[in-house]
């Protein structure tokens, strides 16, 4: 069975014009609450993966900070140790 426009002039004139305004605009809204709830669905996913991320880089950044801090530490140590050897050679030369 195929609508024809004489059908669709016919279905106008008995419902009327402002009732079928109505339906296309509730029709709208209701796609248009459907396209929104997908558009915040898609933008939580979005931002549950960056927070992922931003959490990850935080902790490979605490991480590369403890060892950057080890690193100085040992730094430190073998400078007080060159100091302590050069002036223990300094004084066998006296």
């Amino acid at each position: 069975m195929t609508i024809t426009i004489a059908d669709w002039i016919s279905i106008g004139q008995t419902i009327g014009v402002p009732s079928i305004v109505c339906a296309a605009a509730f029709f709208f809204i209701y796609k248009k609450e459907i396209w929104s709830q997908k558009e915040r669905k898609e933008y939580m996913t979005r931002e549950t993966d960056a927070d992922d991320r931003m959490f990850n880089l935080m902790e490979g950044s605490s991480d590369a900070s403890h060892k950057m801090a080890s690193a100085l530490e040992m730094l430190t140590k073998s400078n007080d140790h060159l100091a302590d050897s050069i002036t223990r050679m300094l004084e066998r030369r006296r």
